[in-house]
């Protein structure tokens, strides 16, 4: 069986390592498998696994062992609440944050730790269309960013980039 690594070269956020032997009372141990997994940095978290394992003793075809694992990853689900516009993370949407935008994608600055909110015209895309969207609304009366809007905390009810870290509306 081949193991896949799907931790980052720069850094692994996220290692689990199953080592799985197997062994009936009083015999040889049988060499079971080795999973790991990890979590590539990108917009939407790790998905669930769900794995089922059976392995029939050759010696003895009644001995079956079955193994049946769930594991979810640690991170806040896609969904949670969140300020559509509110880029920097601050709890307000203003000047700062088509900033932020146009700094992330222009200018090599890092990413919002919720993609949502720099999606403020929620066309699924992150270019400057969103800074642009964004400045309307805060300076020639243009509509709001779409739900959850920019003033209260809310969630998509459609989430598309994902929203891995936002602080804002923690409390």
């Amino acid at each position: 069986m081949e193991c896949v690594d799907f931790r980052s070269e720069a850094q692994p956020l996220l290692s689990i390592t199953l080592d799985v032997r197997l062994a009936a009372a009083g015999e040889e141990e049988i060499d079971g498998i080795v999973l790991e997994s990890g979590l590539k940095p990108r917009g939407a978290p790790f998905p669930a696994i769900k794995l089922d394992l059976v392995q029939q003793n050759p010696r003895d075809q009644d001995t079956i062992f079955k193994i049946h694992l769930e594991a979810e990853p640690d991170v806040p689900p896609p969904g949670d609440k969140f300020r559509r516009g509110d880029a920097n993370d601050d709890g307000l949407v203003d000047i700062s944050d088509p900033v932020q935008v146009i700094s992330w994608l222009f200018q090599g600055e890092g990413a919002p730790g919720c993609l949502e909110t720099a999606d403020t015209n929620r066309d699924r895309q992150h270019d400057l269309t969103d800074a642009v969207f964004l400045l309307a609304y805060l300076f020639l009366a243009g509509e709001p960013p779409p739900t959850p809007g920019p003033l209260d905390c809310g969630s998509d009810p459609e989430p598309g980039s994902g929203c891995a870290v936002y602080r804002s509306c923690a409390h």
